[in-house]
C-alpha cells in the first residue's frame, strides 16, 4: 500500500482528517433518510443555499425508493444519479464496476460528461489481479483518491499505462459494500478535488447505501439482465460485423452517406488508416460529410491529386453522375499511412440499384500491390521499347559504318539487299541470284592485281564451308575507284548438321584507316626518335651534372687539404662557383623546356628600356664566357627607339643561350661577334629589334640543322665530347621566339662557324628624351651593418649558408624551420625588433605564401610595413607573381646573391622611411 501523500488506497480522505471507512453495522439507508428528513424541515432561507451535494443525496434517496418499489424505469434513474455525481465534482465521467465471479470487475453503467475519445475505454473488463491494492482498499471499505496521475509513472508503470490512455489524470473511486460485501465500485475520474470535499466525507456512506441496493438479488438480477442484453447485443454486432468485414475486407475505410442530408457514417473504418487519426470513436456514427472530406483531402491527399479528389467527391458532382451510373471510381495518392500505403481507390456506389435515392457506399481501397504490379509491366515494356529501340540504333550505326548489307540464302543461292547507298550494280536490285550478281563484283569491281584474292574470297561454292572454323570471314581490297575496301561474311544461320545456309555480307570504305594507319606508323617512328633522344639527353644530362659537380667536390677537398694554401684556395673557390653557376643554368633550362611541354610557359610584356636590357646583357656576357680564351666583342648601334613593351627576362634568354652556344662550340683562341641594332617595319607604331651572333667556331653540319630545335637533341662531333650541353637551348630559344612572334634563322657550315640572326618585332612607348644621370651607388654593405633579421627556412644547411653569409655583414638572424613558428614568433616580438623576414616558399606545416598573409593580418605595429623578402628556389615567373599577391615585397632567387639581397634590404628600408615620414606629415 502506498503512503498517503500519494492519495491513493489511503485510509485518510483528501483534507479531511476523517476515516473513509465506514461502520456497517448502522443501516445506510436510514442514515441517508435520517439526512433527507432533516434537509425537508430546513427552513426555506436554508434551502434556496441548498448545493448539489444535498441534490444528490435526494436523488440518492429517489433512486432507493424506486429500487424498493421495482419500477422498470430505476436503470435510467440510475443513469440520472451518475449524471448528477458528475455535475456535482465537475468530473469528466461516473464509471460503475459490479464485481463478477468474485475476480473480475465488469463496467456496466456509465456517464460520459464531455465528448471524448481515448484507446482504452474499449476494455470493459478489469481482473482484481490489475489492481491488487485498490481492490484490498476497496475490500476494506477505504475510498481511493490520486491527486496527480504523472507521480505514478516510475511509481507503478502498469497502473499509470491502464489510466493514462484513458486520460485519466486525477480519480477518486469508492467501493460499493453492504454489511462487509463487496458489490463493486463507482470511479469518478478527473473530478475537482476542491467541490469535493464535502462529498469525499460521506462516499463510504454512499457506497454502503447503494450497495444495500443489491440486497435480495435485485442489483444482481439488473445486472444480468443488462449482461443479457449486452451478450445478444454483441452476438448480433458480431454477425454483422462479420458480414461487413467479409464484404469489406479489401477496404480501409467505407462510409455510408446520405447526399442530400450531407451525412455520412463510418462503416468500417481500420485503426492504421490516415483517417482514424482525425476521426474519434463517438463522431464515427454521426459526420459532416462535407467536412470530413475536405479535412481528409487537406492533410492527407497529395498535392497533385488534390484538386481531382476534391472534385469528384463534391456532393453535386456525386448526385449528377450517380443519377446516370451505378458507380464511381478514380485512384489517387496520399500520404503513407501507419502500413506505408499511399495509393488508394475510391468506389462509390448506390446503394438503391433501380432508383437513385442519394444514399450511396463509399470505400476507400488501398491499391499499392496494383500499382507496383502495373510499374512493374510498364518498365518491362519500357526497357522492351528501349531494347528496341537500341537494337534499331545499332543497325541504324551499322548501316552508317557499311554501304551495303546483303542477307544471303546459301541453299537456295539468292540474296535480298538491306541496305545500300551506293549504285554498284549495273541496275537497281534488290533481289537476285547470290553467285552470279558476286561474282560480278570481283570481276569488275577490283584492281586486277587483287581480283584473284577477291575470286577466292567471293566464291559462295566454299563459304560454308570456310564459315565452320570462324563466324566471320573478311578481306581487304583496293578497288578501281582507287579507294580501299573491306567486304565480310558473317554466319547467320545453320541447319540441324551444322552447317551454314545464310550468312550476312557486309561492305565499308576503309581509305581513311589505311591513312591513319600510315600516320600511326609514322608517328611511332618520331616516337622512337624521340624515346631515343631522350635516352641521350638522360645520358647527357647525367654526364653535364657530373662533371661540374666532380669539380665541386674535387675543389672542395683540395681547399681542405691546403687551408693555408690562399692562392689555391682562391683558385678552387672560383672553379666551385663556376660548377655551380652552370648547374644553375642546367636546372633552369630543363624546368623551362619542361614549362614550354605543359603548355604553362607565358609571356609577360611590360613597358621596359632597351638600353638598360642590354647593358645588363652586355655584363652577362663575362659570365657567360666561363674564363674560356676567346675574343668577345659587343656592338650596338641604331636605336631608334628606347622604351618598348617586352617581356625582359625571356629577351635575355633567347640571346643569352645563342650567346651561350656560341661560346661552347668556338675553340680557345676564336672569336664570337654580337650586333644588336633596331629598324623600322613596315608596321606603324613598331620597331624590329635585330641580333645577330656570329662565332668562327666548329659549325654544324645539314643533317642536323634540320633538327636543331629539337628537345634533347646534340650535334654528334668527337671535337665537341668535351663541350658541356644538354640539347635543351636551341628548342627553348625556339619557342620563346615563336611565343614572341619573331623569326630566327642560322647559317652554318662545318669547320667555319655559325650565325643566328634573330628578328622580333616590338610595340615603342613614345616618350621626351631624357638626360643620362649615372645613379649614385650606394654603400648597401655599411647601411645593412646591424640589422637584425627573422628567416623562415626548414633546411638546416640552407640556414647555416644564409646566416653565416649574413654574419659576413655583420647582420644578425633569428631562425624559425616552418611558417607557423614564423609567424608565432614575429607576433611574439617587440616593434621593430625585426628589420626584414626572409620568406622560404616551401615548408612543412605552414608555407610561405600561407605565413605571409597570416602576417599581414596580425594585429602588429609592423605588420603591414615589414618587409619581406622571398628567398627561394620556386623562380619562375609565377612563382613570383603568388610571392607578390601574397603580400611580400621582393623576390629573391635561391641560390642567395648576397649583392643583390643587400641591395633589396637597402631599398625596402628607405621605402618604409619615406612612407612612414609622409604618414607623420599628414598627422
Amino acid at each position: 500500500m502506498h503512503q498517503s501523500g500519494y492519495g491513493r488506497a489511503s485510509g485518510k480522505t483528501d483534507g479531511t482528517g476523517k476515516d473513509d471507512t465506514y461502520d456497517c453495522g448502522d443501516d445506510p439507508k436510514e442514515q441517508i433518510d435520517k439526512q433527507y428528513e432533516e434537509g425537508r424541515k430546513m427552513d426555506s432561507e436554508r434551502r434556496e443555499n441548498q448545493d448539489a451535494f444535498t441534490c444528490l443525496m435526494e436523488q440518492a434517496v429517489v433512486l432507493g425508493k424506486k429500487k424498493e418499489n421495482g419500477d422498470r424505469d430505476w436503470a435510467e434513474s440510475f443513469q440520472e444519479f451518475l449524471k448528477l455525481m458528475a455535475d456535482c465534482t465537475d468530473a469528466d465521467r461516473v464509471l460503475v464496476f459490479p464485481i463478477i465471479n468474485g475476480d473480475t470487475y465488469e463496467r456496466s453503467f456509465e456517464y460520459w460528461r464531455k465528448d471524448l475519445s481515448f484507446p482504452g475505454t474499449d476494455k470493459r473488463m478489469v481482473s482484481i489481479h490489475w489492481i491488487p491494492e485498490y481492490h484490498q482498499a476497496f475490500c476494506e471499505g477505504r475510498t481511493v483518491v490520486i491527486r496527480d496521475m504523472e507521480e505514478l509513472r516510475h511509481e507503478d508503470a502498469v497502473i499509470y499505462h491502464r489510466f493514462h490512455v484513458e486520460g485519466v489524470e486525477m480519480l477518486i473511486a469508492f467501493p460499493l459494500m453492504y454489511r462487509g460485501k463487496l458489490w463493486g465500485y463507482i470511479r469518478i475520474d478527473n473530478p475537482e478535488l476542491e467541490q469535493s470535499k464535502q462529498l469525499l466525507s460521506v462516499l463510504p456512506m454512499m457506497g454502503a447505501y447503494l450497495g444495500s441496493m443489491n440486497d435480495g438479488s435485485q442489483m444482481r438480477n439488473v445486472l444480468n439482465r443488462h449482461e443479457y442484453l449486452l451478450s445478444k447485443n454483441r452476438f448480433e454486432l458480431e454477425k454483422e460485423r462479420q458480414f461487413l468485414d467479409v464484404l469489406c475486407r479489401d477496404y480501409t475505410s467505407v462510409y455510408i452517406v446520405d447526399l442530400e442530408q450531407g451525412s455520412a457514417a463510418m462503416l468500417k473504418l481500420e485503426n492504421t488508416a490516415n483517417a482514424s487519426r482525425m476521426i474519434s470513436m463517438q463522431r464515427r456514427k454521426s459526420l459532416d460529410y462535407v467536412s470530413t472530406m475536405k479535412g481528409y483531402a487537406k492533410n492527407y491527399v497529395g498535392e497533385e491529386d488534390l484538386e481531382k479528389f476534391l472534385k469528384i467527391m463534391d456532393l453535386e458532382n456525386l448526385k449528377q453522375e450517380l443519377a446516370e451510373k451505378e458507380r464511381i471510381n478514380f485512384r489517387y495518392r496520399s500520404i503513407p499511412n501507419m502500413r506505408g500505403e499511399q495509393y488508394f481507390e475510391v468506389q462509390v456506389v448506390r446503394i438503391n440499384e433501380v432508383q437513385f435515392d442519394n444514399r450511396v457506399l463509399i470505400g476507400f481501397h488501398h491499391i499499392d500491390d496494383i500499382i507496383a504490379e502495373e510499374e512493374r509491366k510498364q518498365y518491362e515494356l519500357q526497357q522492351a521499347l528501349e531494347r528496341t529501340e537500341a537494337s534499331n540504333e545499332v543497325l541504324l550505326a551499322i548501316s552508317k559504318i557499311y554501304y551495303e548489307i546483303l542477307r544471303i540464302d546459301l541453299e537456295a543461292d539468292t540474296y535480298e539487299q538491306i541496305y545500300t547507298e551506293r549504285q554498284i550494280y549495273p541496275e537497281e536490285k534488290r533481289t537476285g541470284c547470290a553467285s552470279a550478281d558476286v561474282r560480278y563484283l570481283h570481276e569488275t569491281f577490283g584492281v586486277p592485281e587483287y581480283r584473284e584474292r577477291m575470286r577466292e574470297f567471293f566464291d559462295l561454292h566454299t563459304l560454308a564451308e570456310r564459315l565452320e572454323k570462324d563466324e566471320t570471314v573478311a578481306a581487304e581490297y583496293l578497288a578501281v575507284d582507287g579507294n580501299w575496301h573491306t567486304a565480310r561474311f558473317i554466319a547467320k544461320r545453320w541447319n540441324n548438321e551444322g552447317k551454314v545456309t545464310h550468312a550476312l555480307y557486309v561492305a565499308r570504305l576503309i581509305s581513311d584507316e589505311k591513312r591513319r594507319e600510315k600516320n600511326w606508323i609514322a608517328i611511332a617512328e618520331e616516337a622512337n626518335k624521340a624515346n631515343a633522344a631522350k635516352t641521350e639527353f638522360i645520358s647527357q644530362i647525367a654526364h653535364d651534372i657530373r662533371t661540374p659537380m666532380n669539380a665541386v667536390m674535387g675543389f672542395t677537398e683540395i681547399i681542405g687539404q691546403h687551408p693555408e694554401e690562399p692562392e689555391k684556395v682562391v683558385y678552387g673557390l672560383e672553379k666551385i662557383r663556376t660548377a655551380g653557376k652552370f648547374l644553375q643554368e642546367l636546372v633552369d633550362e630543363v624546368l623551362d623546356i619542361t614549362r614550354i611541354e605543359n603548355g604553362r610557359m607565358r609571356l609577360v610584356p611590360e613597358e621596359v628600356s632597351l638600353a638598360k636590357i642590354l647593358s645588363e646583357f652586355q655584363v652577362a656576357i663575362e659570365h657567360v664566357k666561363m674564363g674560356r680564351k676567346l675574343d668577345i666583342s659587343y656592338a650596338q648601334h641604331d636605336m631608334i627607339q628606347d622604351r618598348v613593351i617586352v617581356d625582359a627576362l625571356r629577351l635575355k634568354q633567347i640571346y643569352t643561350n645563342i650567346l651561350s652556344n656560341a661560346v661552347k662550340y668556338t675553340p680557345d683562341g676564336g672569336n664570337v661577334d654580337v650586333e644588336i641594332f633596331e629598324e623600322n617595319p613596315e608596321e606603324e607604331k613598331k620597331i624590329r629589334l635585330i641580333a645577330k651572333i656570329r662565332d668562327n667556331g666548329i659549325g654544324m653540319s645539314e643533317e642536323y640543322m634540320e633538327e636543331m630545335y629539337s628537345k634533347f637533341t646534340r650535334a654528334t662531333d668527337t671535337r665537341i665530347n668535351k663541350v658541356q650541353g644538354h640539347g635543351l637551348g636551341l628548342s627553348i630559344v625556339k619557342e620563346l621566339v615563336d611565343l614572341m612572334g619573331g623569326e630566327i634563322q642560322v647559317r652554318s657550315k662545318l669547320g667555319e662557324g655559325t650565325l643566328f640572326e634573330i628578328w622580333i618585332d616590338l610595340d615603342y612607348v613614345n616618350q621626351k628624351e631624357e638626360t643620362s644621370v649615372e645613379e649614385r651607388k650606394e654603400d648597401y654593405a655599411g647601411y645593412c651593418k646591424g640589422m637584425h633579421l627573422l628567416v623562415a627556412e626548414d633546411n638546416e644547411l640552407n640556414y647555416e649558408v644564409v646566416s653565416e653569409l649574413l654574419d659576413m655583414y655583420e647582420i644578425t638572424c633569428d631562425r624559425a624551420d616552418d611558417g607557423s613558428v614564423c609567424v608565432e614568433k614575429f607576433c611574439a616580438s617587440k616593434e621593430n625588433a625585426y628589420d626584414a623576414i626572409l620568406m622560404d616558399m616551401q615548408m612543412p606545416v605552414m608555407d610561405g605564401l600561407q605565413a605571409t598573409a597570416a602576417i599581414r593580418r596580425l594585429n602588429h605595429p609592423q605588420a603591414h610595413r615589414i618587409p619581406i623578402i622571398a628567398m627561394t628556389a620556386n623562380a619562375f615567373r609565377d612563382d613570383i607573381e603568388k610571392c607578390m599577391d601574397a603580400g611580400m615585397n621582393l623576390h629573391l632567387a635561391k641560390p642567395v646573391n648576397m649583392e643583390l639581397l643587400l641591395e633589396a634590404l637597402y631599398r625596402l628600408k628607405k621605402d618604409n622611411q619615406k612612407k612612414t615620414g609622409r604618414q607623420e606629415e599628414e598627422k
